[in-house]
């Protein structure tokens, strides 16, 4: 092979290498601020006090809570992170100029349940803090981070079926997205905060594609 004919393949395998660094190293930025602030929580706040942050709606109620087994929950969130790296990487190489808003909703996701999954690991259960009255649960750091790229992804999903298809596929597509959050979020009280979130989130993103559209997809 050719000196010419290399160049292009180190151009890619670099291109590559800063993909994962910049996916690790916002995956891991999520991470870290998360399990600090739940680390804060469990020192300053004492388990079991309340208190009002914003009365009648947000409020801080510190609980450490398990759902399941820390052995259940540490080996199968473990393949099921592993699984979503690979995926997330799957679609940025099979859509290449697709928006980083892929990355920064795998970050949110994967960043907020490996904080739990550490702090399961660590301490034997999450440190569950922040209240909003009407949501049906309180959640940890890692919970709020995950419940954003959560809210992200019907968005996400858009964005990324513009680049490839029709405007109408990819609006279709992310209907459906969302049509999915609001299942999860209607059988689990604990997600029902993430419905109104996601909701907001593309009502916001409705209102600038209005004034701003997206680029022609490419030929």
């Amino acid at each position: 092979m050719r000196a010419t004919d290399r160049q292009p393949l180190n151009v890619q395998a670099a291109v590559r290498r800063a993909y994962w660094a910049w996916l690790l190293l916002a995956l891991s930025v999520v991470s870290v601020a998360s399990l600090a602030v739940d680390a804060l929580v469990r020192e300053l706040i004492p388990e079991g006090r309340s208190f009002w942050i914003v009365q009648p709606v947000l409020y801080v109620a510190h609980r450490q809570n398990l759902d399941s087994p820390a052995v259940v929950q540490v080996s199968g969130g473990s393949v099921a992170l592993l699984i979503a790296v690979i995926a997330i990487s799957i679609i940025r190489n099979s859509i290449p100029r697709a928006s980083p808003i892929l990355e920064l909703t795998g970050a949110l996701i994967l960043g907020g349940a490996l904080a739990n999954l550490v702090e399961v690991a660590t301490t034997g259960s999450v440190t569950d803090f922040f209240g909003i009255r009407g949501s049906g649960g309180i959640y940890s750091a890692g919970d709020l981070a995950l419940d954003i790229g959560v809210a992200l992804f019907p968005l996400t999903v858009f964005k990324l079926l513009a680049r490839i298809s029709r405007r109408r596929t990819a609006v279709t597509a992310g209907a459906a997205a969302y049509l999915i959050v609001v299942v999860v979020g209607l059988t689990d009280s604990r997600s029902f905060g993430v419905v109104i979130l996601t909701t907001i989130v593309l009502v916001a993103s409705g209102a600038v594609l209005l004034v701003r559209p997206l680029p022609p997809r490419p030929t």
